[in-house]
């Protein structure tokens, strides 16, 4: 029951064309999220999985979930592996594409990961998406009908260790799977929401990965954008001479 509502707060997490990022950098408990987006809203086919009611834990209204959430919890369903090493394999061309198609699709438009796939080229998205099943997970983790967003996760890996990247991805579900849309409200609902439950049932994980992942503040506006998390993992790392920028 929990597994599903954990991968599907995964599934629809690819939405945004920058990024622009906000840490605290200077508390060991709390911290924000990513700040919303400013580029056009990207996500796969909503809904990718089809919310069952009967596996709702939570009854509407109840936002954020109280129930904490351990690191084990989530790994057990939705066991986080480290990216591959750093490939050489994404060129100027392709991420120019990839943000052809944002340009395309405008500021109120949406993007399939299918099409992310399609503008990367064969080799390229061949490293930046791998399968649930396999060895690694790259930036964007293939499931049925969609992916996972695993770019802060699998970024913050290359930069820092596997354990900075584990615990980013652990926090982020904990946040999603303890403020859902479906009963918090609207966006702004959500994002208050998830201020408030790193101190509730997300506390622990939020400690873990202020631990984890001492450098944040510097990664995160690297690893928020879809631009640049591509070429951290598949451009030859953050010294590969890419113009990942957003303009």
């Amino acid at each position: 029951m929990v597994k599903k509502l954990f991968a599907l707060a995964s599934v629809t997490a690819l939405t945004g064309l920058t990024a622009a990022v906000a840490a605290s950098g200077c508390s060991s408990t709390t911290k924000e999220e990513p700040a919303g987006d400013s580029g056009p809203a990207v996500d796969a086919k909503t809904p990718i999985i089809p919310k069952d009611s009967a596996e709702v834990d939570a009854p509407a209204g109840n936002c954020p979930s109280t129930t904490p959430i351990t690191a084990a919890d989530i790994d057990a369903q939705l066991a986080w592996k480290a990216p591959a090493a750093i490939q050489t394999v994404c060129n100027q061309k392709n991420i120019d594409d990839l943000k052809a198609l944002f340009v395309k699709a405008g500021p109120t438009g949406t993007i399939t990961y299918a099409e992310v796939e399609t503008a990367l080229g064969a080799t390229c998205s061949a490293c930046a998406f791998s399968e649930q099943t396999g060895a690694n997970w790259q930036i964007f983790v293939k499931v049925p009908n969609g992916a996972i967003d695993n770019r802060v996760g699998s970024c913050m890996a290359q930069l820092e260790n596997a354990a900075c990247g584990k615990a980013r991805f652990q926090w982020d579900e904990c946040l999603d799977f303890t403020c859902q849309e479906a009963e918090c409200g609207d966006e702004a609902k959500v994002k208050a929401c998830k201020t408030k439950t790193q101190s509730g049932a997300c506390k622990d994980l939020t400690t873990a990965y202020a631990k984890a992942c001492p450098n944040e503040d510097t990664q995160l506006p690297i690893c928020g954008n879809i631009f640049s998390a591509i070429a951290i993992s598949c451009s030859g790392g953050k010294d590969a001479s890419i113009d990942a920028s957003t303009k």
